[in-house]
């Protein structure tokens, strides 16, 4: 009887021992956490919310399209660049320097007298307007920049192709010569006038031949 009792007590020792082990707090958590299928404790953020952070939405800097550059335009005979063509009085200049150049073509000098101040047409004359533009023919007329000036006024800046008789072309360069000019306008009511060239401008030629 002794020996069944020890027996006994020894199989009920055995049995708490591994009851304690397999109930203790810490196996029961990594038990839970393996049978949820979860790899650490951490929760992700949920789909929903990654996706929306991942797509632009209507008033973000990503969904709003640039504004095109203006594209070149004629006015009368002057193209007006995409540069040019940005400033709001782009296309009164070039319509008043296409009266300029028509002036010129036509070789008509009261056309061309009446586009200057006061002051300039006090140094012009029939004679120096033959002299200077009595067989030009200028085409490709660019009206390239506009920028303010001193005294207010407005730098037309131009290039254009001048054909003439060798003899009346400037610095040498031909029968044909690539020009690039500035004219200084001043405000005149609704347009412009011709006034005078700063002291240290030159105007840019060369030959095209």
């Amino acid at each position: 009887m002794a020996l069944i009792a020890t027996a006994a007590a020894v199989v009920l020792v055995a049995v708490g021992a591994g009851l304690f082990f397999w109930l203790r707090p810490g196996h029961q958590h990594i038990h839970t956490t393996a049978q949820g299928g979860l790899s650490s404790p951490v929760r992700s953020a949920p789909q929903t919310a990654q996706d929306s952070a991942s797509v632009p939405s209507a008033t973000s800097p990503a969904a709003v399209a640039p504004s095109p550059a203006p594209a070149p335009s004629t006015v009368g005979s002057v193209t007006v660049s995409a540069g040019a063509a940005q400033n709001p009085a782009a296309a009164a200049i070039a319509a008043f320097v296409s009266q300029y150049f028509s002036a010129i073509n036509s070789h008509d000098f009261q056309a061309y007298d009446s586009l200057l101040t006061p002051q300039v047409q006090q140094g012009q004359t029939a004679q120096t307007f033959r002299q200077g533009f009595g067989s030009s023919a200028d085409a490709n007329e660019i009206l390239v920049a506009i920028n303010p000036a001193a005294k207010g006024e407005t730098a037309a800046t131009l290039t254009f192709t001048s054909h003439q008789n060798a003899s009346q072309a400037q610095g040498g360069t031909g029968t044909c010569t690539d020009w690039n000019i500035t004219l200084f306008l001043e405000p005149n009511g609704t347009g412009y006038l011709i006034g005078d060239q700063p002291s240290t401008y030159h105007a840019q030629y060369k030959s095209c031949q």
